[in-house]
């Protein structure tokens, strides 16, 4: 099915996320036809501005975009907009393939990857002259120790990746640390990622979103956290 002349079709990924449903919004006031990738009863499916919910895991997989690429070469899009974090990840990883049947704007995988983990991001930044809080890595049982006694309290026991799903842990002292590193060490399903720690900054949180362009910044806009 191929939009009518003049009316660009756009793919987004993660029909469930409100990210998505914003962006469904914006791109179809724009003019766009606008298909999403979800399960079911997403949040998208019931817009009216979404034209179809494709069901379905049609995102690549570890090694494979074969299924995606043949969506895309089917349905003629002018672009496939990731969402979601592993949307990102798996879509950066074949990247090149995907380029030859739409137009995908994400860096090269290392760098996506480099993003989403908040260790290796963190001493990127600093090794360039930005100030981050202090963090440590919890990587084993003798750096719980080092951070109980090198630590200014309290601090945060936080994920380290972006597709981890470790809740956040304010400690309040050396000994509740040395207490609560089985707590993280088991949380969840099995992780890829030891969770990182972080000096506790004072004051409210707010989260930044940019758009850039090989360096260059295109748009941006903050919001304050409320959680």
């Amino acid at each position: 099915m191929i939009a009518r002349a003049g009316q660009s079709q756009i793919l987004l990924t993660d029909a469930g996320y409100r990210n998505t449903l914003a962006a469904l919004r914006a791109l179809s006031e724009a003019g766009y036809v606008v298909d999403a990738v979800g399960p079911p009863e997403s949040s998208c499916e019931t817009s009216r501005h979404l034209r179809r919910l494709i069901h379905g895991d049609i995102l690549p997989n570890q090694n494979d975009a074969q299924t995606l690429c043949e969506h895309l070469l089917r349905e003629g899009y002018a672009a496939l907009l990731p969402i979601g974090g592993r949307s990102v990840e798996r879509i950066a990883r074949h990247a090149d393939v995907i380029a030859r049947h739409t137009n995908v704007a994400l860096h090269h995988a290392d760098a996506i990857e480099r993003c989403m983990d908040k260790a290796r991001l963190n001493e990127h930044a600093a090794s360039i002259g930005l100030h981050v809080p202090r963090f440590w890595r919890l990587d084993h049982d003798a750096d719980v120790a080092r951070v109980a006694d090198e630590a200014s309290f309290p601090i945060v026991v936080k994920k380290r990746h972006e597709l981890d799903r470790r809740p956040l842990r304010i400690i309040h002292d050396a000994s509740e640390l040395r207490g609560k590193a089985p707590l993280w060490q088991r949380d969840g399903r099995p992780q890829r990622f030891p969770p990182i720690a972080q000096e506790f900054v004072e004051g409210d949180g707010c989260a930044f979103f940019a758009l850039y362009d090989r360096g260059t910044l295109r748009r941006w806009f903050m919001h304050r956290r409320l959680r």
